[in-house]
């Protein structure tokens, strides 16, 4: 029987239920009577909280409803989740403060109205017991005497404000964080990471730089958007490839989209850098074969990763200007080659917008002249045509299967 269930088997059915029907169970019987106002997970949406025969307004109901929900809530409350569109500032400030009182280790509280902030109490920065927290919409003042979520391991904020200063001090101060997610975040300056335990790491956003000390960093993706605006890091004559890469010796997957490529190139770039990506297996790049710096920025990164096996490489349609000759690409990845530019673990490549031009060919050529365990090339085409003699449009392709291969099992496929 239903009434029977353990305590455990019974909360677990709570957990799954909206917080509104979880409330409704108490008639069930009387060993589920306010057996939801003990439960350790709320999750409340705005959508929930409206009587449409009423005709009854979404801010008031969700009001009523949460401030009665805190009230009557008994024992610790490890997660909360509020989704909402309403921005209530007197009724956010007093559940933070009751929330602040019951030991929450996971806060997802996500405001979907894009045109409105909520100012974060400093009471939140005294979550001790934190382990998770989402944000969307929320400002983030970071107070003086912040002492810091010693037990925080996972942080998402999505379209927060903060500045450069407050952000920094924020992610300094969480000792244990191992995944971090900042989307669309307005930032006052640049992005400074410091997290000597973080592993994984999603950026997608426009910031004027972004520094990067985080030697156990694993998997990252990292958008960034605007690059015209960007500068060189605070990096004391380093260049951005050496800031943004000088501590991820343990990398294992690097997505590196939009502008990332073109903002590492800034500076002066070295010949080399002084460590190896040694663990390095996955790569997805968006690359311009017609900028010089970006090309050496990922032969840079090429050279030091010796155990790469995918790569995936979108083509920036960005065409040659006048003044620049194809060749001097060309030549480029030929002088590489000669440089012992090899991809040995190398078994999967694709490439999106491939372009029979001369600068992508003689990478593709180097890259089947030295993957000796290449299985899979994969070329999504973009269709390039050239005039003939008669003025005539022709479409440019290439028989890459009579190029040499390092590999007898290379497989060329056009998509």
């Amino acid at each position: 029987m239903i009434s029977n269930l353990p305590d455990d088997i019974k909360y677990k059915i709570l957990e799954l239920l909206p917080v509104q029907e979880a409330v409704q169970t108490s008639v069930l019987s009387k060993q589920w009577c306010h057996k939801w106002a003990s439960t350790p997970k709320i999750f409340v949406s705005e959508l929930n909280c409206v009587s449409p025969t009423l005709g009854d307004t979404y801010a008031p109901r969700l009001e009523k409803f949460v401030d009665k929900l805190l009230l009557l809530h008994k024992g610790p409350l490890k997660s909360f989740q509020l989704f909402t569109g309403q921005c209530c500032p007197p009724a956010f400030d007093q559940w933070m403060r009751v929330l602040s009182r019951l030991g929450i280790i996971d806060l997802h509280w996500v405001l979907v109205n894009y045109k409105v902030e909520y100012r974060i109490p400093s009471i939140f920065f005294s979550f001790d017991a934190l382990e998770t927290v989402y944000l969307c919409n929320f400002l983030l003042k970071v107070p003086q005497h912040f002492n810091g979520f010693k037990a925080l391991r996972s942080m998402e904020l999505l379209k927060c404000t903060s500045t450069t200063a407050d952000l920094t001090k924020l992610l300094s101060n969480c000792p244990v964080l191992e995944s971090l997610v900042l989307i669309s975040m307005k930032v006052s300056i640049g992005l400074k990471i410091r997290a000597p335990r973080l592993k994984m790491l999603i950026i997608n956003g426009s910031f004027a730089y972004v520094q990067l000390e985080a030697p156990m960093l694993a998997n990252a993706k990292i958008l960034l958007r605007n690059s015209d605006t960007c500068c060189l890091g605070k990096n004391g004559g380093k260049s951005n490839l050496e800031e943004a890469h000088g501590s991820l010796v343990h990398i294992e997957k690097l997505k590196m989209k939009e502008d990332f490529v073109k903002y590492l190139a800034k500076g002066c770039l070295p010949d080399h850098l002084p460590y190896m990506f040694n663990h390095l297996k996955k790569v997805s790049i968006k690359l311009n074969f017609h900028r010089f710096k970006e090309i050496r920025v990922a032969c840079i990164l090429f050279h030091n990763a010796p155990n790469l096996q995918d790569l995936y490489i979108l083509a920036d349609p960005s065409t040659l200007t006048k003044e620049e000759d194809p060749s001097t690409f060309t030549s480029f990845w030929d002088t590489e080659a000669s440089h012992g530019l090899v991809f040995n673990q190398l078994k999967t490549i694709f490439m999106e917008q491939y372009e029979a031009c001369e600068p992508i060919l003689a990478f593709v050529k180097l890259i089947l002249g030295s993957a000796p365990l290449l299985e899979k090339m994969i070329l999504r085409e973009s269709t390039i045509y050239e005039e003939d003699e008669n003025g005539n449009l022709t479409q440019i392709t290439v028989d890459l299967d009579k190029s040499t291969k390092a590999s007898s099992k290379a497989a060329i496929i056009f998509e």
